[in-house]
């Protein structure tokens, strides 16, 4: 497979939606205008609990899918993103094998001070980083005594991608939750 520029026309977009299926309207509208097409937009319904288990079914799944095998790029995030076109454009557009987009984290925004941070809640991935690092992708690491998270799921999954030398960036903002902070 070529080394493909990121593009939402040639990507599939995999939006986890929890149990009750609600995914954020703005994720799909801001999307599909900019350009993913309509059959490549998938509600991922999931059960599984904690996120760690949910969002690595979704990798999985995502590179194992038949019908997906000549995708280059994958675009997985929550379903309580919020979204607008001119938010997401720096996201679209900065280059990286990983690419993350800041969003409020529930008035923690401190973590995007730091300079390696990263976030699952929106972000995109190339196939070849994803089958590469393989399973776990995200994992949470606790303390020895179980009392405390040590490494997020997230932290994790961002470490993995740099340890196998690939680049791993975030740009652009998106709101989150009820919140729909955009500060």
């Amino acid at each position: 497979m070529e080394d493909v520029p990121f593009h939402l026309s040639k990507s599939v977009a995999s939006i986890a939606c929890y149990p009750q299926g609600y995914c954020d309207p703005s994720i799909p509208i801001a999307l599909l205008s900019l350009g993913l097409p309509a059959d490549r937009f998938v509600r991922y319904v999931h059960r599984e609990n904690p996120v760690d288990c949910a969002y690595n079914k979704a990798v999985k799944e995502a590179l194992a899918k038949p019908s997906w095998k000549d995708i280059e790029w994958f675009v997985f995030g929550d379903n309580d993103m919020q979204l607008t076109s001119n938010d997401i454009v720096p996201w679209l557009a900065a280059e990286g094998d990983v690419v993350g987009i800041m969003y409020d984290l529930d008035g923690q925004n401190r973590t995007w001070g730091q300079p390696d941070a990263f976030h699952a809640g929106l972000w995109r991935g190339r196939r070849t980083v994803l089958e590469k690092i393989g399973p776990p992708w995200f994992k949470t690491v606790l303390t020895d005594d179980g009392c405390s998270i040590e490494i997020c799921c997230c932290e994790y999954f961002g470490r993995k991608v740099r340890k196998a030398g690939y680049q791993l960036n975030r740009a652009g903002w998106a709101g989150h939750g009820s919140l729909g902070n955009r500060s």
